[in-house]
């Protein structure tokens, strides 16, 4: 599969960042199965979504590419799971989260401009990194800002 940088990126984000947590928001939220709580701990899932999102891979080959896609989706509800999970699994508290999020977010924007502006004859790879620097960080912020609204909603007055 060959296809220009700017779908992969868009693949990773769709594939990586928003798709896990719906479904975790969806799926496993509503499914009351009270035994899913997965032993995964926070720093390894942190490097597991990241690097999912800083290394992305070029598979040519059909049956390698649907196995990266599947191991973005995987990545992506292991980066998700320590403050999206059910409430009984072990979630990062408030600002735990804001935290583990902001670190993410920081490090796709480091790469994001790095592509945009290190590739001065490459348009497809600036747009690649727009794309990651910017609708990126926009999922990890609109997490942040809602965190920051149920906390302090959970907050006494």
């Amino acid at each position: 599969m060959n296809y220009p940088l700017t779908t992969h990126t868009i693949e990773h984000l769709v594939l990586g960042l928003i798709m896990p947590a719906l479904f975790i928001l969806t799926a496993v939220r509503k499914m009351k199965i009270h035994r899913l709580a997965l032993p995964i701990r926070t720093p390894i899932s942190w490097l597991v979504g990241v690097g999912m999102m800083l290394a992305p891979l070029e598979m040519h080959h059909p049956l390698l590419h649907t196995l990266e896609n599947l191991s973005c989706l995987l990545a992506g509800a292991v980066f998700w799971w320590p403050i999206l999970g059910p409430r009984y699994a072990r979630l990062l508290s408030p600002l735990g989260t804001v935290a583990y999020l902001f670190s993410a977010c920081l490090s796709c924007t480091l790469l994001g401009a790095y592509l945009t502006f290190t590739a001065r004859s490459d348009p497809d790879r600036q747009l690649a990194g727009l794309l990651m620097w910017v609708p990126g960080c926009f999922v990890y912020l609109s997490a942040i800002l809602l965190t920051v609204k149920r906390w302090y909603s959970e907050s006494p007055a």
